[in-house]
């Protein structure tokens, strides 16, 4: 499964089928947040980077099982968690 989905990753379809359901769980999150202006696009654009973390620590994951599964969420939380801090902090010192 794993070597289909790397021998498919670059197929325009597969594409944008996974980039749409990052597009979609995006906008949800930023639904979510109930943020408007500049703090809506900052948000977005760390909404967007985190998704992206999640979709390759979840593909290593399933490669390597170097962590477990436990792990893996705790880092996916972790990160989210930590990205926002430093946003609000960033936000606050501006």
């Amino acid at each position: 499964m794993l070597a289909a989905n790397r021998a498919l990753a670059g197929d325009p379809v597969v594409q944008a089928i996974v980039f749409g359901d990052h597009a979609a769980m995006h906008e949800v999150m930023l639904a979510a947040m109930g943020l408007s202006g500049p703090h809506r696009e900052a948000m977005s654009a760390v909404v967007t980077s985190w998704l992206m973390f999640v979709h390759t620590l979840c593909l290593e994951w399933l490669e390597h099982r170097s962590l477990t599964r436990d792990q893996v969420r705790a880092s996916c939380l972790g990160a989210l968690a930590g990205s926002l801090a430093a946003l609000q902090d960033s936000q606050h010192q501006t």
